[in-house]
């Protein structure tokens, strides 16, 4: 299971190149390589430079089709059932594209990926805090009309990502209040780039039920007791964490260990793969290489991304027992 994942990040780039032939976007990128150089990564500003280019590409509606494909082979190469990743109805907007419909299309595909592979893809929208308040507002309220029209399905959350230096999140906090009076689930991107102010702002006033990231309460140690003692998860992200640089550079200097040992409800996510390079296992891997995490450990993480999951009650419980049946045999064997 995964929390934390932007769905653009997980299509490969070879589907860009197929985009890229059709629409005719760049005629300098023909490999796959080239889309490496282009795309390199040293500072949380390239990421979001690279993930905001990389929008563009799908420009019909039927184009998420592709992004739905490649999402499905990211869960299988990985063994995920349930993943919860963020969208943003910023860039199909500024494409001209019609929102509404592109929302529809893709919780279909949603739908018809369910049925013929058993992978729950969710929605968790973004409304983008680095385009304003008005588009903000106007993402929440065509996430509204869709689930009005069409219900709830495939669509986990409200969420918030973003430069959270220019855009912090107390400038946003009448949405959010709006999102929770309407039922819905909250999250926010908070402590990636700035100082831990930002995440007590995404709890006090945003009152999320999760902290993208939340990097930099590893210099607050009241926040890591209040978000132990209230149990709010984090979704952390550490290969990501670690290429842009902004508090750590190494799975070593990573605060994962020490939010864990501190009672911290700590997920693993990947964030962006393909634009960091990264699978989800490798992630589990490089923790119980780099920062001490045994197998039992990595099981009780592994429960983590299950119970600060979305899913319902009933799924929780079904993937929790599959999870332990599994981890009794290889820790008993």
């Amino acid at each position: 299971m995964e929390l934390h994942v932007h769905a653009e990040a997980c299509v490969q780039f070879q589907t860009y190149l197929k985009l890229n032939e059709k629409y005719s976007i760049d005629s300098k990128l023909k490999t796959i390589e080239d889309y490496k150089v282009l795309l390199n990564i040293n500072s949380l500003a390239d990421m979001i430079g690279n993930f905001i280019y990389l929008q563009q590409y799908f420009r019909m509606p039927e184009d998420y089709s592709y992004l739905v494909d490649d999402i499905v082979t990211y869960c299988k190469n990985n063994k995920i059932v349930y993943i919860e990743t963020h969208f943003s109805l910023t860039m199909p907007k500024k494409n001209k594209l019609n929102v509404a419909d592109i929302l529809f299309t893709l919780t279909g595909y949603l739908a018809e990926a369910k049925r013929k592979h058993g992978i729950e893809i969710c929605l968790i929208i973004d409304i983008s805090r680095g385009f304003g308040y008005a588009n903000a507002q106007e993402n929440f309220q065509i996430m509204k009309r869709h689930i009005d029209m069409h219900g709830i399905e495939h669509i986990a959350a409200m969420g918030m990502g973003g430069l959270e230096s220019k855009y912090p999140g107390h400038l946003y906090a009448d949405i959010f209040s709006k999102a929770r009076d309407f039922g819905l689930n909250t999250v926010c991107h908070a402590g990636e780039e700035t100082d831990s102010r930002s995440i007590w702002d995404a709890v006090l006033l945003l009152r999320v039920q999760r902290i993208g990231h939340g990097t930099s309460a590893m210099f607050d140690k009241d926040l890591v007791v209040h978000l132990s003692e209230n149990k709010i998860p984090l979704e952390i992200c550490p290969a990501s964490n670690c290429i842009t640089k902004k508090f750590v550079s190494t799975y070593e200097q990573h605060p994962i260990r020490n939010f864990f040992e501190q009672g911290v409800v700590v997920t693993v996510n990947t964030d962006d793969p393909i634009l960091f390079d990264v699978e989800l296992n490798d992630e589990f891997y490089r923790l119980h290489k780099h920062c001490n995490f045994s197998l039992s450990d990595i099981v009780k993480v592994l429960e983590y991304n299950i119970t600060a999951s979305f899913a319902s009650e009933e799924q929780k419980q079904g993937y929790l027992k599959d999870l332990r049946d599994s981890a009794d045999r290889l820790l008993n064997n």
